[in-house]
């Protein structure tokens, strides 16, 4: 049996642990990268940044915060452009207003021919963009008019016009409401690209990044997007249906652009070059989050959860008062000059802008007949026009029509939540990059005649006009309903 005291001087050849070897190996790499960065006539400095990553911390809520990681041009700061950049680029959010005195609500028991005396003030498309054709947006240098704004703005953090702003959703009307601590708050993050960006780093397979999906859509016609149900688009197109099968698809989904090619070509080329022409090619980025009643999982939460938490779990509060009709929140990033088609939705609509600004022109549900509204129950677009106001002064077919409908056009800057009732008409140009975010709160049931008596209006109404005058003079349900042939 053989000891350590068999080779007192060590000579017998001894084995040497892995983990020595592992270590050595490590230690031989590093020589050599430290060796061919020195010989280069660099530093250890000069090393790339880290790529980044969504457990990485960034101060977003500086809006001059840079990603290292974005190539150049994209690292700009809150000065949109750089000034080393050259551009024409104008900030509608700096555009000139003209606050007008708005009209007085109308009492609950109005005669449907005093339309006109209340709020709010309406003009004939025809005179809405006379006053403003769509496709002009102004660049730096270009003359600046004026925007006239008679819809009520609200300060929020006033708890008197909290209370005024409460009447006219009640009513069933719209209007504005700024210096929100919510929304100022989350502006600082999603009105700088970089955080958005890294929020959207797309899996290559799911298209999604912390549980968030999103989509990109391209325009097939001018800037134009008219929104349409996909699951209705084959079965209708081989319907038999008259025209049926002349249908095209409005826009269609661009899988190969990343979030960052999107970014690149809105802001870069749209706002700052002006480079996208009417008839270019436009792009339209959507994304969103289920309500609390949708969650497939429990206890998932998102960027959006984290920013926009009034807008998405209870309890109830000003923007969001009905939970279990809520539907989530959906978020549209449009590029400059991008139109959605007129529309309307069941719900009750808080839209919030976080970056950019857009137009809105708001039309009430009783100018249904005159804008040639898709009725039809299997078509795709169903409850939009596909009219594009641009060519309001065209002589093409519904055009007439549309020129003698009613509504408010106002511009939504950065900050400002805009409030479309239940079953208003919505049609929407983007001025800049913009950043929208919207959450619905159900559809208002006490709009029609059949509900003004009973109990529930009563309830509800606590003695206020709780939607009764708005449906006298711009009608509900019942007028949406018999438009559209629901």
């Amino acid at each position: 049996m053989s000891s350590s005291f068999d080779d007192p001087r060590g000579l017998r050849k001894r084995r040497t642990p892995v983990y020595r070897l592992f270590l050595g190996l490590i230690g031989m790499c590093c020589t050599v990268f430290v060796v061919g960065v020195l010989m280069k006539g660099g530093s250890l400095h000069e090393l790339p940044e880290p790529k980044t990553t969504l457990k990485n911390k960034k101060n977003y809520n500086n809006k001059n915060y840079v990603d290292p990681t974005l190539p150049t041009p994209f690292k700009y700061t809150s000065t949109l452009p750089p000034s080393s950049y050259p551009s024409t680029f104008y900030n509608y959010n700096n555009h000139p207003i003209i606050y007008t005195t708005p009209l007085p609500l109308a009492p609950p028991n109005v005669h449907p021919s005093d339309e006109y005396k209340y709020y709010p003030q309406l003009k004939t498309l025809s005179e809405i963009y006379t006053a403003w054709p769509q496709e002009s947006l102004l660049r730096q240098g270009d003359p600046v008019t004026p925007h006239v704004e008679y819809l009520r703005v609200f300060d929020f953090e006033n708890e008197d016009e909290r209370a005024e702003a409460l009447k006219y959703r009640q009513r069933e009307l719209p209007f504005k409401m700024t210096n929100i601590p919510e929304i100022q708050k989350a502006i600082k993050k999603w009105s700088n690209p970089n955080y958005l960006l890294e929020q959207l780093q797309p899996s290559k397979k799911l298209r999604s990044s912390k549980n968030v999906n999103f989509s990109i859509d391209k325009t097939t016609k001018s800037g134009f997007f008219t929104w349409y149900d996909s699951r209705r688009y084959q079965s209708y197109v081989t319907s038999g249906l008259p025209n049926a099968s002349k249908y095209k698809k409005p826009h269609n989904q661009v899988p190969s652009m990343s979030a960052l090619d999107f970014f690149k070509h809105a802001i870069i080329k749209g706002d700052w070059e002006g480079e996208i022409d009417t008839y270019d090619d436009h792009y339209y980025l959507q994304l969103g989050v289920n309500g609390v009643n949708q969650k497939k999982k429990k206890g998932v939460k998102t960027f959006i959860h984290d920013d926009l938490r009034n807008f998405i779990e209870p309890p109830e509060n000003f923007f969001v008062f009905d939970f279990k009709q809520n539907k989530g929140v959906q978020c549209r990033l449009g590029e400059r000059g991008v139109t959605a088609a007129a529309h309307y939705d069941n719900g009750r609509n808080m839209i919030a802008l976080l970056s950019g600004s857009k137009r809105y022109t708001l039309l009430p549900p009783n100018q249904c007949n005159l804008l040639s509204v898709i009725k039809l129950k299997e078509h795709p677009s169903r409850r939009h026009v596909l009219l594009n106001f641009k060519d309001i002064f065209e002589e093409e077919e519904g055009m007439e029509d549309a020129r003698k409908a009613r509504g408010v056009d106002t511009i939504v800057k950065e900050g400002e939540v805009l409030y479309v009732p239940s079953r208003w008409f919505h049609y929407i140009t983007s001025l800049q990059f913009s950043v929208q975010c919207n959450s619905r709160s159900g559809t208002n049931l006490l709009d029609n005649e059949d509900a003004w008596d009973n109990e529930e209006y009563k309830v509800h109404g606590g003695g206020e006009d709780y939607g009764k005058s708005s449906s006298i003079l711009y009608g509900g349900a019942k007028v949406v309903n018999e438009c559209v042939d629901w």
